[in-house]
């Protein structure tokens, strides 16, 4: 529990760490058990972590901000290269992420990404869906994607809530690497 703890005052400053310490001893001070306070100390600093890596869906939201996967440009074209030997053939994602940003309540915002098969080998696009509230897509892919050749999706945001939306667009590939695309928008009033 001790090294967990010591893990998280290293990501925060020794200061603010203080405050917050200071903060639980007179706010919790129901709690008796000093291994009680520090697991819901934990947790705090895991939200208020979780919060600061958010940092673009709560501030000024950009479509190219990212942390973790790889943000996404507008119509962007994402390069799949088959498989050619069979010692590639383990399983592979591709993770990236898009942000509409601010979409006012019931508002759309669609936005286009092309697959190319930059290959030697035809890839089967088994399938393609998309996960969250707000979000939905519409393409044109065959289901096979023989080489040079692309296809498009265009997925939408509808906000249908204030707030924040995540979705994920999943592109299931045999061939080439599977493509995951994190989604995220906030649903915003329209003044």
């Amino acid at each position: 529990m001790r090294s967990r703890l010591t893990a998280f005052r290293t990501l925060l400053s020794i200061a603010t760490f203080e405050c917050l310490e200071k903060y639980f001893d007179t706010h919790f001070a129901f709690l008796k058990n000093e291994d009680n306070k520090e697991v819901l100390m934990k947790y705090f600093l895991l939200a208020l972590l979780t919060l600061s890596l958010s940092a673009p869906a709560l501030g000024n939201e950009s479509p190219t901000e990212a942390s973790g996967p790889s943000p996404l440009s507008a119509n962007q074209t994402l390069e799949i290269n088959g498989i050619e030997e069979e010692d590639d053939v383990s399983a592979q994602v591709r993770y990236l992420f898009y942000n509409f940003g601010r979409v006012q309540l019931y508002d759309s915002e669609s936005q286009r990404f092309y697959i190319r098969n930059t290959g030697r080998l035809p890839v089967y696009i088994n399938d393609i869906d998309v996960n969250g509230s707000g979000f939905w897509a519409n393409e044109n892919c065959p289901s096979l994607l023989w080489p040079g050749f692309r296809c498009s999706i265009r997925v939408t945001f509808r906000p249908n809530h204030i707030g924040i939306h995540n979705g994920r667009l999943n592109i299931w590939l045999t061939g080439a690497e599977d493509v995951v695309i994190y989604l995220r928008g906030r649903g915003v009033w329209g003044f």
